[in-house]
């Protein structure tokens, strides 16, 4: 799994819930293009808002590099053109990072891809 967001709380806050997963972090799409080169991932969740390329390039970039990979955007600010990105597939989900039920959604869905992919 794949952290990509430029706010080193939110890394370590989601890194910490997500113990007992193999995590890794980058700070920004190009650390996260680094990682995605060189390790197979299962799931990637970027911020929408960081400096450089953002969120949707981030994305575009793991549906081209790894494209099996389940892509989330977990975001206080989504973009724009959200809809259209999650219909055409480069987002897979959206959670928002300004609800409190949020963050516990987006566990409850990896800790279900898990235990599934661990069934299988």
């Amino acid at each position: 799994m794949l952290l990509v967001d430029d706010e080193p709380m939110i890394l370590r806050v989601l890194s910490r819930r997500l113990q007992g997963h193999r995590v890794f972090q980058a700070k920004s799409c190009d650390q996260a293009e680094e990682i995605l080169r060189r390790e197979p991932l299962d799931i990637v969740i970027s911020d929408n808002s960081m400096p450089g390329r953002g969120g949707v390039e981030t994305l575009r970039l793991v549906s081209k590099l790894q494209p099996r990979a389940l892509r989330i955007m977990f975001s206080g600010t989504p973009p724009g053109n959200l809809r259209q990105i999650v219909n055409e597939g480069l987002v897979q989900h959206f959670f928002p990072k300004t609800e409190d039920q949020s963050l516990i959604n987006l566990l409850d869905m990896i800790s279900q891809r898990a235990g599934a992919q661990a069934g299988s």
